[in-house]
């Protein structure tokens, strides 16, 4: 039987700070994107398991299906790029970003695929949907496991962790 453990995860959008706790299993995948890095710990991982909670942040992901290594690593605060060659190792792969909501680039798609290859990329799918639900007492609706903060002014990242 499989034991689940919390963790948190914390994303900005739109200027807000999103909090999402997720149930993982014990065999510990923790992942957090900020800015232009990442942070990463997983231990014997399907590539395409770290890449659909990627993809629960935010991020679109397209991977060539038949990519599916196993992966082993454990960075804190590592660049994102430096990260995902890492983690993708023998297989082509492409960032694309965005300008954030305060000029900052933000990685928006990622997508991996064999040399040659990059029309074979297929969009993974979320591995969490949002799980919007509504208040019984007063009809207002909320999204389950999740805290959406909003400061009046700007917070860096590091002060926010």
């Amino acid at each position: 039987m499989n034991s689940l453990k919390a963790y948190c995860v914390i994303t900005t959008v739109l200027g807000m700070i999103l909090i999402g706790i997720h149930q993982a299993p014990a065999r510990d995948l923790i992942l957090t994107i900020s800015g232009q890095t990442m942070t990463l710990r997983a231990e014997n991982l399907p590539l395409q398991t770290i890449l659909k909670q990627i993809s629960a942040l935010g991020i679109s992901v397209k991977i060539d299906p038949r990519i599916n290594p196993r992966v082993t690593a454990d960075f804190r605060g590592k660049n994102i790029q430096e990260a995902l060659a890492q983690i993708v190792s023998g297989n082509s792969h492409a960032l694309v970003w965005k300008e954030g909501d305060r000029g900052n680039p933000e990685l928006s798609e990622i997508v991996i695929y064999r040399q040659g290859s990059m029309g074979d990329a297929a969009l993974i799918e979320s591995s969490s949907n949002l799980d919007i639900e509504e208040n019984p007492d007063d009809g207002t609706v909320y999204v389950k496991n999740k805290i959406l903060i909003q400061f009046r002014q700007p917070v860096s990242s590091g002060r926010i962790e």
